[in-house]
């Protein structure tokens, strides 16, 4: 049985309370990545690298003519070719290496599929320099002042480094939410290795993107949010590849809460002038191509021209009807294939978000079951509810702010019918103020919120105290943090009153 396992780092996982000791294993099951086809771009000789190997004069010739021309086809264009590390896993016709639209500015580069790449395919092994310890690892980043371990994989008790040498794996972007890629442990003749393996099937252009499962604290706050439309093409380029779909529009509501006021002007596709019409699309789909369901619209500059990436967020057909309260929108669009998860690069919101903001606009019980209607459909098909903004606020974070009692729970609801084997997991995601949900309803004062939370998970203090490793415990400091912001002393007996039978076995409050 294969393995999933995460890079090396020596941080905590994203947003998570939960983590594996520095370099230790992190390991998942799974059945994916059996596939032992071989390259024809591997050369026998090649394997992954130790700082001490070798080889003789004209095996060195050899190997850097078949890495030239690999390189080449991959377009590398920052990578010399005795650095190249091949695998006979390896399969570079499927993909290439491409700079970022979105990370141009620091020249930053990605994987980009060439072809339908199916779930479970394994393109690659993830290669680099090989420290046989950790150890020594860790001296050679103390004798290196530019070394660190952001390319570091643990592989049993070694370690890989792809950070100078490694082959097109190296280049694979992160993401805690969209990954369409994961790393599997496996064996090639007999020998441990680290796969690299779709976890979805990708489309031809999309951009691969894998959960390295560690913490920096960097990257909701200073870097993009990707999805795997986020490729190499500039907005410009995008627009061009549908000409005959994008026509120019001028906004006539008042979209402000996010980010659209009125007389705003957008490049739009016939199904976003429907929504933004309140039409019903199934009335009109007969007059819409495929692609349309996902390509998002634009504002513009003074030239007309659309406002890059990396100034601008878009807005899918998806989370403009779920913002505007439109239930059979919404249900139409993901009938039709709409990214339910997909976010906008700079706020990271998807439709979840959006169905929120609306609601909280909303002016009446009526609409505001629209939005719970929205929301319940979306989770109904698996929507990501660990998705997250720039204050790494989830989902259930923003709803005990935002809903009411009676709407949060028919929320909660639904989540423990159509995701029951993430419902308790949701509960580990904290924020940037490390705050889980339990903590935020405490220091929301949302006690009716917390009372639905801990009846829906009863052994919330149990699962968080009977954990050995101190990093994975309860964060007591947080909680009773929270908990002194309490002045009021009713707050106090009302926050007693809804902790689940038990609670005082791991907690006393006063």
């Amino acid at each position: 049985m294969e393995e999933k396992i995460e890079l090396t780092e020596n941080k905590r996982p994203k947003r998570k309370r939960t983590l594996p000791p520095a370099y230790d294993d992190f390991i998942v099951n799974t059945k994916l990545s059996k596939t032992n086809n071989s390259s024809h771009f591997f050369t026998p000789s090649s394997k992954l690298v130790n700082r001490s190997s070798s080889s003789k004069p004209s095996e060195t010739k050899k190997k850097k003519q078949s890495h030239q021309k690999l390189i080449k086809k991959l377009r590398i264009d920052n990578m010399r070719s005795h650095d190249y590390i091949p695998s006979e896993l390896d399969k570079p016709d499927l993909i290439s290496v491409r700079v970022i639209n979105l990370l141009k500015s620091f020249n930053g580069r990605g994987l980009i599929a060439d072809k339908d790449i199916p779930e479970g395919t394994c393109i690659g092994e993830y290669t680099g320099v090989q420290f046989d310890s950790k150890k020594e690892f860790e001296d050679f980043l103390q004798k290196h002042a530019t070394a660190d371990n952001s390319y570091a994989m643990n592989l049993g008790k070694k370690i890989i480094d792809a950070q100078s040498q490694g082959n097109f794996t190296r280049y694979i972007n992160f993401s805690d939410s969209q990954a369409n890629m994961m790393f599997v442990n496996g064996r090639l003749h007999n020998k441990p290795v680290v796969k690299v393996v779709a976890s979805k099937d990708i489309q031809a252009g999309e951009q691969l993107l894998v959960d390295y499962n560690v913490y920096d604290e960097r990257a909701s706050k200073d870097f993009v949010f990707l999805n795997p439309e986020d490729t190499h093409l500039s907005a410009k380029e995008f627009v061009g590849q549908y000409t005959a779909i994008y026509k120019l529009g001028t906004l006539r509501m008042d979209l402000s809460p996010i980010g659209l006021p009125v007389e705003t002007m957008l490049l739009e596709s016939g199904i976003i002038t429907t929504i933004l019409n309140h039409q019903l699309l199934s009335e009109h789909e007969n007059e819409f191509s495929p692609p349309e369901v996902n390509l998002p619209a634009f504002m513009i500059d003074s030239k007309g021209h659309p406002l890059e990436f990396s100034d601008s967020d878009t807005f899918t057909p998806l989370m403009l009807a779920a913002y505007l309260g439109q239930v059979d929108n919404v249900n139409w669009l993901m009938d039709k294939g709409a990214r339910i998860d997909r976010q906008q690069n700079h706020s990271g919101h998807c439709a979840l978000f959006f169905a929120l903001q609306g609601y909280q606009m909303a002016s009446s019980i009526k609409y505001r079951n629209d939005y719970v209607a929205i929301m319940k459909n979306l989770i109904a098909r698996h929507a990501d509810c660990s998705v997250h903004d720039r204050e790494d606020n989830t989902f259930l974070h923003k709803a005990i702010a935002v809903l009411r009692k009676e709407d949060f729970k028919k929320v909660i609801d639904q989540l423990k019918v159509s995701q029951p084997e993430n419902f308790r997991n949701l509960f580990s995601y904290i924020n940037s103020f490390e705050q889980d949900v339990v903590v935020t309803c405490i220091s929301e004062k949302k006690f009716s919120h917390l009372d639905i939370l801990m009846q829906a998970y009863p052994d919330y203090f149990k699962d968080s105290f009977k954990r050995t490793n101190p990093e994975r415990t309860f964060n007591k400091t947080v909680f009773f943090g929270a908990f002194e912001t309490l002045e009021n002393q009713k707050d106090r007996e009302k926050l007693q009153t809804v902790l689940p039978e038990g609670a005082e076995k791991f907690i006393s409050i006063k």
